[in-house]
């Protein structure tokens, strides 16, 4: 059982890690308001290689208080329960497998829940991109925190408009007025 995966796609909601990072994301990775994600861990004699994406071996993220709050939680509610972290702040003893898996189930149930289609866990990448995209933050900023080479990918593939079709047309209107 996975408990904590409710609470892991909330964190995800404010900074837009990877199923992968989130999975292998440990409370000694968190140092004050950032996030430092390393390329491999080991838990329970296996061994996750290539952990981030980019290659690079490391990059940092920004963790707003929101995100922190859903840390805290989980690490009281491990306290509460005397449940053992090795480390690691969302994934139980089940393993990674188990989690990995649980986080795209917990998501489809959410869509099932609320009669709307089906979306990938990696959507929620996307949304926070595209938050962060319309309310200014520069896309460089955005490339680095989603750990991308190309800023096309950022620009092309994360970041889309969410302005409704009406704010458009008075955002328009008004420029060329």
């Amino acid at each position: 059982m996975q408990i904590f995966i409710p609470l892991a796609i909330a964190f995800l909601l404010y900074v837009g890690l990877r199923r992968g990072e989130v999975t292998a994301l440990r409370f000694d990775d968190i140092s004050g308001k950032q996030i430092i994600l390393h390329d491999s861990y080991s838990h329970d004699m296996k061994r996750l290689k290539g952990r981030l994406k980019d290659g690079e071996g490391w990059r940092t993220v920004s963790v707003v208080p929101a995100a922190l709050d859903i840390i805290e939680k989980v690490r009281e509610e491990r306290e509460r329960l005397d449940m053992p972290t090795d480390g690691f702040i969302f994934c139980v003893n089940e393993g990674f497998e188990s989690f990995y898996s649980g986080l795209g189930k917990m998501i489809n149930n959410y869509c099932e829940e609320l009669g709307i289609p089906q979306r990938s866990l990696h959507k929620t990448r996307k949304t926070v991109a595209s938050v962060l995209h319309v309310n200014g933050v520069d896309d460089l900023i955005i490339q680095k925190e989603f750990g991308h080479k190309d800023l096309r990918t950022t620009q092309q593939c994360y970041c889309y408009d969410l302005t409704a079709d009406e704010e458009r047309y008075e955002k328009i209107a008004q420029s060329l007025a």
